[in-house]
């Protein structure tokens, strides 16, 4: 396995969307002593949501590039694609998270900014049909102008910011297989190794934070076109550390542990939460990383 690597002045970051549109604080069930520490558990997996955020806009675009030079965006070009996907070796494209499709629709909702994606490695299509294949790459994300992320819960929202010139490199391998524009399958894995780096978090009481950490996180998707019928179905797991300071004050430290799709555990100041499921965790009124 390559091991991948993480440098930047800020972050790291799947296919599956962090947050979630319900408010948990409207929930009249009782909680446990973990609400006390549901805003710095928002705190940090807010920014480390921007970070996952930044991985799947990557992941979209590399995917999206073996597809239908036109179409929305990521799977949309691969269901638009009428001949058989055509992934490259190397290439770079130029990600502007406030682009809209022709209808207007907004194709990175909540995400602002420009970013470079690069990616080198080894792509094996079958032969003589190419309707199969596997691809070993390593990407590399590269912010070109401040990119910012918004986590929004009912009226509360968080807003985490990634400076110009921090770099982000990660390992995506895939297979496919496919029959027809209808009928194909696609099977990801996405795995980061991160070094320590900072972002700022601005919390819905417009405090400032200053977010630092890293660790390691591993994204896996499968995709699947059978007719009219489209399905994604994958997992995250993630073993983050760090420290975090808000206006100024003292300095905390945070571990957030994910161990499968619905398993999270929190640990502030060396005492831990959880593991919960998702649905305990956003009763308790916690934004979960993803």
């Amino acid at each position: 396995m390559r091991i991948s690597s993480f440098s930047a002045t800020a972050i790291i970051g799947a296919f599956l969307m962090t947050g979630c549109q319900q408010d948990g604080t409207t929930s009249s069930e009782a909680r446990p002593e973990s609400a006390t520490i549901a805003d710095p558990a928002s705190q940090s997996a807010a920014g480390l949501g921007a970070l996952t955020g930044s991985i799947q806009a990557a992941n979209e675009a590399v995917i999206g590039s073996g597809g239908a030079s036109t179409g929305s965006r990521g799977f949309s070009r691969l269901r638009d694609s009428g001949a058989q996907f055509d992934w490259k070796n190397t290439g770079t494209l130029i990600v502007d998270l406030d682009a809209r499709a022709a209808d207007g629709t907004d194709l990175h909702p909540q995400a602002s900014g420009t970013m470079s994606i690069s990616w080198t490695g080894a792509v094996t299509t079958s032969q003589p049909t190419g309707n199969s294949g596997v691809a070993a790459l390593d990407v590399t994300v590269t912010v070109v102008t401040p990119v910012t992320f918004t986590e929004q819960r009912g009226t509360r929202t968080w807003v985490s910011t990634w400076d110009s010139g921090s770099t982000l490199t990660y390992d995506l391998d895939f297979d496919w297989s496919r029959t027809d524009q209808e009928h194909w399958t696609l099977n990801i894995d996405a795995r980061a190794a991160l070094a320590s780096s900072s972002l700022r978090v601005v919390d819905p009481r417009n405090r400032v934070s200053q977010l630092v950490g890293g660790g390691t996180r591993r994204e896996t998707a499968t995709v699947i076109q059978a007719g009219s019928a489209f399905t994604i179905t994958g997992t995250a797991t993630a073993n983050l550390t760090g420290t975090i300071v808000t206006d100024g004050g003292p300095q905390h430290t945070w571990r957030w542990q994910r161990t499968g799709i619905d398993s999270y555990q929190f640990t502030w100041d060396g005492v831990v939460y959880g593991p919960y499921s998702r649905a305990q965790a956003l009763v308790y009124g916690w934004i979960l990383i993803g």
